[in-house]
């Protein structure tokens, strides 16, 4: 087919740009709210080689955010519509499927070979799992980059091997007592940054029913900037990006209803939650 497709693109990140991204192998743990999106823009952007891994199915309530999720597509496995709508757009994107998710026992497997880990997974939903990632991820010497949606915003959070992980940050503002979380999921100094009338009603639901509550905008932002941070991270050797990528660790957080983009410091906070 050739790159005919990004040739509004290539005017922007120039022959060095179009060929990183070509040449990057990115291993996507979840296609959910923000993972779909953050697949589909990095298929647009030109990346090829792709591991994705989902175990679902789509339901009627994924359809509320989810880039897969039409009538069309209910209880078809996310999986196999993301690798049609994937092939749909750059027939010569190749994909490696993982259909039953990542696991424990599969996640060394799932991350060799690759140089970016997208992790789209529920927050401790398996922490045996969640613990086992950043040693494999310094084995395999792999970035790893996450969002998460929250309220009308999102918040990413983003880590080099051997960095401060999303397990190591959870437990830098608990101390390690997760009864310090909102409904499990949620650490409180989180909820300054987001608007305080739709906080007050996430926080009302997550206590409620255990899981946060979403909508399509949201989940959009936090897959445009997972992928934004993962483009600016492949196109760091050339003469486009002016700046680091975001590590922790430091996060950024986003909400479209104060209009506030910031990039803050994770020890700021930790010291706010003394034993």
């Amino acid at each position: 087919m050739g790159d005919d497709f990004l040739a509004r693109l290539r005017p922007l990140i120039g022959d060095k740009g179009i060929s990183n991204m070509r040449d990057a192998v990115v291993a996507i743990a979840g296609l959910g709210g923000t993972g779909s999106p953050a697949f589909i823009h990095l298929v647009r952007m030109g990346v090829r080689c792709f591991k994705i891994a989902e175990n679902g199915v789509f339901n009627e309530p994924d359809i509320n955010r989810q880039v897969g999720a039409f009538r069309s597509t209910m209880n078809k496995p996310k999986i196999d519509v993301y690798y049609d709508m994937a092939k749909d757009i750059n027939p010569d994107v190749e994909l490696v499927l993982f259909r039953d998710g990542v696991t424990s026992e599969n996640l060394g497997h799932f991350v060799e070979g690759s140089h970016i880990f997208v992790r789209m997974l529920n927050l401790q939903k398996d922490m045996v799992l969640e613990s086992a990632i950043p040693k494999v991820l310094e084995e395999h010497n792999c970035v790893c980059f996450s969002s998460y949606l929250l309220g009308f915003g999102a918040l990413v959070f983003n880590y080099k091997p051997g960095g401060i992980s999303v397990v190591d940050a959870l437990s830098m503002v608990t101390q390690g007592k997760t009864e310090r979380l909102i409904g499990g999921l949620l650490p409180p100094f989180l909820t300054q940054f987001f608007s305080e009338p739709v906080m007050r009603r996430v926080v009302a639901y997550l206590e409620k029913s255990g899981d946060f509550p979403s909508n399509a905008p949201a989940a959009q932002l936090a897959g445009t900037l997972a992928a934004s941070e993962i483009c600016a991270y492949l196109l760091q050797d050339t003469d486009l990006v002016t700046r680091e990528v975001v590590w922790s660790p430091k996060f950024i957080t986003c909400d479209l209803f104060t209009m506030n983009l910031r990039v803050w410091d994770l020890r700021e906070f930790a010291l706010q939650n003394p034993e």
